[in-house]
């Protein structure tokens, strides 16, 4: 039926085959939080939902049914492709889009993370920053938009690090990749920050040991 046919805005998190010619992708939207959605025919040549993938954003029209979403339409609004060309820079996109699978629920209101999200993979494909120094604000501002920011009186650290931790938990999206730190105080902020995910986070993060080969490389 009609009324059973919805249109969200979100980004692509994930895509994985299923079958022959299906794909099961996970959508971080702004009308329903992170759904998951088949994708049918997706594999097949010519298939118009061929090329929703990772890092896709735009609108996405969707049978709801009783357990489960259909994708049968796909209006992408950006494909980062240039990111998606630069290894690098599509490792670190990927740890972001997982880092936002864990962090997000069905049904939640996640327009926050979509926001911050979409503003992070737009500053890695630009370079508009250090990518250590966009992960870690990334890493930050999500633990603030997720109800775990950390205490600034209870992190020993030095002034200009916490002056770094409060812009990255603060800032307007606009403007929160506009801020350059020494690689040592980056690193003091990826210390800082691998305690706290640590905490939080109960479970491997797949993308995670490839970003740390390209960043050692």
């Amino acid at each position: 039926m009609a009324s059973d046919r919805i249109t969200v805005t979100g980004m692509v998190l994930s895509a994985r085959t299923i079958g022959e010619y299906d794909n099961r992708v996970e959508i971080l939207t702004r009308e329903r939080g992170r759904i998951s959605a088949f994708a049918r025919g997706a594999k097949r040549p010519k298939s118009s939902l061929s090329a929703v993938g990772p890092f896709v954003y735009g609108q996405f029209e969707l049978h709801e049914g009783a357990s489960s979403y259909t994708m049968y339409a796909a209006k992408p609004e950006n494909y980062f492709e240039s990111l998606r060309m630069d290894v690098a820079g599509a490792y670190y996109g990927f740890y972001c889009l997982e880092i936002a699978q864990f962090f997000t629920r069905e049904n939640n209101d996640e327009w926050e993370m979509l926001k911050l999200l979409y503003t992070t993979i737009r500053a890695l494909e630009k370079g508009v920053a250090d990518k250590d120094l966009i992960r870690c604000i990334y890493e930050l501002r999500t633990l603030a938009v997720n109800g775990f920011a950390p205490r600034l009186d209870r992190i020993q650290t030095d002034a200009v690090t916490k002056h770094t931790i409060r812009y990255a938990l603060e800032a307007p999206y606009r403007q929160l990749y506009a801020i350059s730190v020494s690689k040592e105080i980056i690193n003091k902020l990826r210390g800082i920050n691998d305690s706290l995910m640590g905490d939080l986070i109960d479970k491997p993060i797949k993308s995670l040991t490839m970003l740390e080969l390209v960043q050692d490389f």
